[in-house]
C-alpha cells in the first residue's frame, strides 16, 4: 500500500505563518484554510518559536495611558481595606 502525502502549497504555508503571527489559534487557522490541524500546529509552533510570539507577561503594574482608567482603578480600590491609593 502506497502512502500519499498531501503537501501544502507555498501560499498555504505563508497564510498559516501570517495568521500564526497575528495570534490566531491553530483550530481557527485550520478551519479558515481547510487544512489538517496537525499540519497547522507544526508550522505554527515553528513560527511562534522563531518569532517569540505569545502572551505578554502579566507581572508588574499594568500600564494606563489615560486619566479615565486611573479614575476607575481608584474607585475600585478606594473601598478596599488594604488599598494603597487614596
Amino acid at each position: 500500500m502506497e502512502r500519499r502525502y498531501n503537501c501544502l502549497t507555498s501560499g498555504q504555508r505563508a497564510a498559516v505563518e501570517q495568521m500564526a503571527l497575528r495570534g490566531c489559534s491553530n483550530g481557527e487557522i485550520a478551519d479558515t484554510l481547510d487544512i489538517d490541524k496537525s499540519k497547522v500546529a507544526k508550522i505554527g509552533a515553528r513560527v511562534r518559536r522563531q518569532s517569540h510570539v505569545g502572551l505578554p507577561s502579566r507581572t508588574g503594574r499594568p500600564l494606563f495611558s489615560d486619566r479615565r482608567c486611573l479614575q476607575r482603578l481608584k474607585r475600585l480600590v478606594r473601598g478596599g481595606r488594604y488599598s494603597s491609593l487614596r
